[in-house]
Formats: C-alpha cells, sequence, structure tokens
C-alpha cells in the first residue's frame, strides 16, 4: 500500500487476539482498521515493522491469503472463492 513515499502492509490475523498481541509488542498502539470501515481486521504496518513482525515471528502471506483470510473473518468464504484461489495459485506457480 503506497503512502507518504513508503509501501506500508497489512497486518492480520484469523486470531484477534493473537493479532493484537504482536500489535502491542512492536509498540503499536490499540487502533486497527476493523468493520464497517474496512472489510476485514487489521494493522497498518511501515517498513520498519514490517521487519520487526517478521524477526517475532510474523509470517508472509500472499494475496490469495489475505482472500481467505478476510472472508474467513467476515463469513463469506464459499467454496467457490476457495476453488478460485486455488486457481489463481496455480496460474501464478506455472507462470515461475
Amino acid at each position: 500500500i503506497p503512502y507518504r513515499g513508503s509501501l506500508y502492509c497489512h497486518m492480520f490475523s484469523e486470531d484477534l487476539d493473537a493479532l493484537h498481541r504482536i500489535a502491542t509488542r512492536l509498540g503499536l498502539r490499540r487502533y486497527f482498521q476493523c468493520p464497517p470501515k474496512v472489510s476485514w481486521p487489521h494493522y497498518d504496518l511501515s517498513p520498519t515493522k514490517r521487519r520487526l513482525a517478521l524477526s517475532m515471528g510474523a509470517v508472509e502471506a500472499d494475496r490469495f491469503e489475505a482472500i481467505l483470510v478476510s472472508k474467513r473473518l467476515n463469513g463469506t468464504l464459499t467454496q467457490e472463492w476457495s476453488d478460485r484461489v486455488a486457481y489463481s495459485r496455480q496460474l501464478r506457480a506455472n507462470q515461475s
């Protein structure tokens, strides 16, 4: 996500308690993006905080995983979406 000359990222988890715990360890105030303002709960991380989160055990996720998690969190994950994500991942892998 481009913002003020840097690329930010989203930090998310299906476990909201775990999400808040790592945010606290990162020194983030307990403010995060959540519905109805956005479609799924997450924190926005600067590049520096992203590197720190990864060093603390956070795991990188591709856009496909982000879609699956967001849809699971807001109760809209269907088999059709799961199939679409699997197909998109397969196409991407075949292009590599």
